[in-house]
């Protein structure tokens, strides 16, 4: 039996999206035309484009880890736009791929929403690209406040701002002693992190403390006194936390522990760019981290179909490394200088429609809610009843809260105008054509921003792009890359790559 779980959200201003019965009354017929058992059912209120400030969202992404029975499945109408950053959208998905779920919509079945994905997460990439490495009015003013060395963004746990310069923030930087001071001792991360969030302390973020929080903070020169801006390090220029000393030897002994892997559930802390979208041919399921040291101690590292896991499917495991190189060089295949241009143009004139189009809703939705309110004052007006006029007021109390939450949106959404041209969205790509294929940032930002889904069979390949629903294919050997053996690298020969 196959079980799922329904997410919708609700918003209470719209006058064009489905209500939330609609929404969940189709899901439950798409959950029963599937054979899917529904267990359960998480509904917010779409009140912002901020995913992690809902509150049922985060809590169904919790349950999908030891929620018993265990779901399979999260439905959704539609696919929405959870917030305005790749980032997030990448992190639930591998959250619920990780926990071997996956997201179904009844009205958009991949890979028909290709063109939308790709400008979505086109979008973000191109914002990030830009914020970081070409914001001029930005960069100028960032410059100007390291020459003073005061603070040019967020700071690292410890510190504090006080009129725009960089000082100790004690029970921060009390925090950030113990931590190097128990990492040299072989205290593990996980009670570290413990004993951090027991007493009270908190990340520079305001969150508790997890086995990620650590890498950043035991290899920030800051807490020697360094300040660094665009790669340009200046040494005791602010207040030290750390001594070079206790430095050196965190350093050193993560130099040591880089060359033995961590365990984790695929044998290692490597990252596995395809999580969430590579798919089992046979059986269409998840293909997910997996691997193991073999008796020679070296590790080797693969993608399992899920459905293997559960004894449902027999399709072998892939080479991890193997099948993550054709599928970033076939991305790379993707960036020829025509369809750089095509793209550009795409992303550009998708983008400005949708936000102008939500404006436009959002408007005419206000436009009808102070008509609304001004019906109500004039029927109060003329009201002499004492019940009904509270009740009026009642109406027009709500009324105003709609118009409130509106008018928030409409801010919201006029803010967010996309200013790239066309000619800064090809540079982007360009940028991206030339990139390093062995940095791992560069694989995983080719593959999120360019790939749908992929579907591994016993003779091929076929990667659905966000630039075409017509999928390319490549035909591969895999008789050496199948399996927990050690044989030689397959070989693969494109056969078709699908214009966008």
């Amino acid at each position: 039996m196959k079980f799922g779980v329904i997410y919708a959200r609700y918003s209470s201003h719209s006058q064009n999206e489905q209500t939330i019965e609609t929404q969940v009354q189709e899901c439950e017929a798409y959950a029963k035309k599937n054979n899917i058992t529904i267990v359960n059912t998480y509904v917010d209120k779409a009140l912002t484009a901020t995913k992690d400030k809902r509150t049922n969202f985060l809590k169904l992404i919790r349950d999908s880890k030891k929620q018993r029975p265990k779901f399979e499945y999260v439905i959704v109408y539609k696919f929405d736009r959870y917030a305005r950053n790749l980032k997030d959208d990448v992190k639930y998905r591998d959250i619920l791929a990780e926990n071997d779920v996956e997201i179904l919509s009844v009205k958009e079945e991949l890979p028909d929403t290709a063109a939308g994905k790709l400008m979505r997460n086109m979008l973000a990439a191109i914002n990030g690209f830009y914020s970081d490495n070409l914001s001029e009015n930005i960069t100028d003013g960032l410059k100007t406040n390291a020459e003073k060395h005061l603070t040019t963004g967020s700071l690292p746990l410890g510190f504090k701002s006080c009129d725009k310069k960089i000082v100790i923030d004690e029970k921060g930087a009390e925090a950030v002693r113990y931590i190097f001071k128990k990492y040299v001792a072989d205290v593990s991360i996980t009670d570290i992190a413990k004993y951090l969030n027991d007493k009270g302390y908190r990340t520079s973020r305001g969150g508790k403390f997890n086995k990620n929080s650590f890498h950043t903070i035991l290899t920030n020169r800051r807490y020697l006194g360094s300040y660094t801006f665009k790669g340009n390090e200046e040494a005791d220029v602010l207040p030290r936390i750390i001594d070079d000393d206790l430095f050196n030897k965190v350093q050193e002994k993560l130099a040591r522990n880089k060359k033995i892997p961590a365990k984790s559930k695929a044998g290692d802390e490597v990252e596995y760019i395809l999580t969430g979208i590579l798919r089992c041919g046979k059986c269409k399921k998840l293909m997910t981290a997996y691997g193991g040291t073999s008796k020679t101690g070296k590790i080797h590292r693969y993608y399992k179909c899920n459905g293997v896991k559960k004894h449902e499917c027999d399709k072998k495991s892939v080479r991890k490394n193997w099948i993550e190189d054709l599928v970033v060089d076939a991305c790379r295949n993707v960036l020829t200088d025509e369809n750089i241009k095509i793209i550009a143009k795409e992303v550009v004139e998708a983008t400005t429609t949708e936000n102008r189009d939500i404006l436009k809703e959002l408007k005419s939705n206000l436009k009808k809610a102070e008509k609304s309110k001004a019906n109500l004052f004039e029927t109060l007006k003329l009201c002499e009843d004492d019940d009904l006029r509270r009740e009026f007021i009642a109406e027009i109390t709500k009324e105003n809260a709609i118009i409130d939450d509106l008018k928030a949106q409409i801010e919201k959404e006029s803010n967010f105008t996309y200013e790239k041209t066309e000619l800064e969205v090809m540079f982007f790509l360009s940028q991206l054509q030339k990139g390093n294929v062995n940095d791992i940032q560069y694989r995983r930002l080719l593959v999120n921003v360019f790939v749908n889904e992929i579907y591994l069979y016993d003779d091929k390949l076929k990667i659905f792009f966000n630039t075409s629903n017509i999928p390319a294919e490549v035909t591969v050997d895999l008789v050496d890359e199948l399996g927990e053996t050690e044989g030689v690298q397959g070989c693969s020969t494109m056969t078709k790559m699908a214009p966008p």
